[in-house]
């Protein structure tokens, strides 16, 4: 055909499939790393995902057992707080009580009218009428101690208002 010998031409298809031969068992050694290589990092990532996911859980349960922890000391406060609130108001209504039963009393100095501090000289007797304690009725104690506590209240309501706006106005930028 053209000039060559079937010598030549066994030689150059030898070395054809020689070469296909060649070719093709370093692709399938290619393609087996590469398998390998793939293998080893899905084994890494699943690893590593076990690994992060373990890590993940551990916080979320060290923070849920953090929050019970704070939920049970804030329920322990507020029964703490509820409970000194009942003794305060307990308590008050036992002194109003107490003084509208007369068992409380309230009393002031009272000097008679039109005599001042100025009037005592310094041989006026100790226990002269000027200066005679007055006891006020049980009925207005009792009402002057509720006035106070509902005075308490106020004073106490407004604190807390007070404190709520400061706070606003530290948070703001």
């Amino acid at each position: 055909m053209f000039g060559l010998s079937t010598l030549a031409i066994k030689a150059i298809a030898a070395a054809i499939v020689v070469a296909a031969l060649v070719i093709g068992y370093n692709f399938h050694v290619h393609s087996l790393v590469s398998a390998a290589e793939v293998k080893a990092t899905t084994t890494c990532n699943a690893n590593w995902q076990d690994a992060e996911k373990k890590a993940i859980d551990a916080s979320e349960a060290k923070a849920r057992e953090t929050e019970a922890g704070h939920a049970k000391a804030l329920a322990l406060l507020q029964t703490s707080y509820q409970k000194e609130i009942a003794d305060a108001k307990s308590q008050r209504d036992k002194d109003v009580a107490a003084a509208r039963s007369g068992a409380l009393k309230l009393r002031f100095a009272a000097s008679s009218p039109g005599a001042s501090d100025d009037s005592k000289g310094p041989g006026s007797p100790v226990g002269s009428d000027a200066a005679a304690p007055i006891e006020l009725p049980p009925a207005i104690a009792g009402d002057l101690f509720a006035l106070a506590d509902d005075a308490d209240a106020t004073a106490d309501q407004l604190r807390a208002c007070q404190a709520v706006i400061i706070s606003d106005r530290k948070e703001a930028p």
